[in-house]
């Protein structure tokens, strides 16, 4: 009987890590493109999913970037979640050759971000706000990926917005006041593969499993009683 029950938690156990096991994902932009301080889009393709993305000082005013992202396809908890923004084909300048770009959070209508109806507000809303991350890159480098790994905050809100569409903003958070200071340059068509959201999600444990499990438990503590009143 002592040996049955230790299966049968053994196999509970077994059952409830395979369960909970992450599985990787990635998402990618539905929408990107950037607004300029005027309150418009500031680049080609903006609002479609392979649009420009260049993010800094340029031709006199600022680009801050956007990305928008359907969730509807994950249901689980979001537990690590990495942005990763292609370089490939792209240039920059910077009078320092690094520059660093924070994600911030984007509390605006989306449909008004992606439609080019966001204005001023959508601009400023788009480098201020909750940073999710940072990371660098040289404004030389032409090849590659800049990966962002989301904190907390940034992971409290994708799973708040699970079944629904999430829209960050991007923004060159190293602006020292140059005329031409910019990453993300000729972006335009760069391949979505290579730029993408990756989330880890932990389903919950089956009913089934947790039914095994505490029927095991049980089990023994009902023969380590028995066992005891001998």
């Amino acid at each position: 009987m002592r040996k049955l029950l230790l299966i049968i938690l053994i196999v509970a156990f077994v059952s409830l890590a395979t369960a909970m096991q992450s599985s990787a994902l990635t998402v990618s932009a539905t929408e990107r493109g950037t607004y300029i301080s005027s309150g418009i889009f500031g680049t080609g393709g903006s609002g479609d999913a392979d649009g420009n993305y260049l993010t800094g000082f340029y031709v006199g005013g600022e680009y801050r970037s956007f990305f928008n992202f359907d969730l509807s396809s994950i249901s689980e908890p979001i537990t690590s979640a990495t942005f990763n923004i292609s370089l490939d084909s792209t240039f920059g300048s910077s009078p320092t050759t690094i520059e660093t770009l924070g994600i911030f959070d984007y509390t605006g209508n989306i449909s008004d971000l992606i439609g080019n109806t966001g204005g001023v507000a959508a601009f400023t809303d788009l480098g201020t706000g909750t940073l999710y991350g940072s990371g660098s890159a040289s404004t030389g480098a032409t090849t590659g990926t800049m990966s962002i790994a989301f904190n907390a905050s940034g992971l409290s809100d994708m799973n708040a917005t699970i079944g629904g569409y999430f829209a960050v903003g991007g923004a060159l958070t190293s602006l020292s006041g140059s005329s031409s200071e910019f990453l993300f340059g000729s972006s335009l068509g760069v391949p979505l593969t290579l730029f993408e959201l990756e989330v880890s999600t932990v389903p919950v444990p089956e009913p089934a499993t947790m039914l095994l499990l505490g029927s095991g438990l049980i089990g023994l503590a009902a023969f380590r009683r028995k066992f005891r009143k001998r």
